[in-house]
């Protein structure tokens, strides 16, 4: 049952997330882990399924938003009546990227992929794993 708490956690102040998660983690398994530790495994968690996806095929065009959420406008919230253009989503695709560490166009750069252990997930160099998806160009 974590993962339902780990989303709800996403909505609570920075810190605070990794620690609670840290000391559910603990109660739960008796191991010493730290709110560092837990943001360490979701780091890594990330990495391996991008590179997961990068070494099936997927590139950045696969990193989109349902067709309903691009071309309907949002019905409640502060953005109600707005839709996400194609130019904001490529905006946030970017940003998110750059929170990641990951190279545009998407791809999981030297750091992320060594982090992973040799080879990354299921060996391979990680010059290699870098080199997919490089046919699409980031927009900024």
């Amino acid at each position: 049952m974590l993962c339902t708490f780990v989303v709800r956690l996403a909505l609570l102040p920075k810190d605070l997330g990794p620690k609670l998660v840290a000391d559910f983690w603990r109660a739960a398994q008796g191991y010493d882990v730290t709110p560092e530790d837990v943001v360490r495994v979701g780091e890594r968690l990330t990495n391996v399924a991008r590179v997961w996806n990068l070494r099936a095929g997927f590139t950045r065009a696969d990193d989109t938003l349902p067709e309903r959420l691009l071309m309907e406008p949002l019905k409640t919230g502060a953005s109600q009546g707005h839709r996400i253009s194609p130019e904001d989503r490529d905006f946030m695709l970017d940003e998110y990227y750059r929170l990641h560490g990951w190279e545009c166009p998407g791809r999981a750069d030297a750091g992320a992929v060594e982090g992973l252990g040799p080879g990354g997930p299921g060996g391979g160099s990680a010059a290699r794993l870098r080199r997919r998806g490089r046919r699409a160009a980031c927009r900024r």
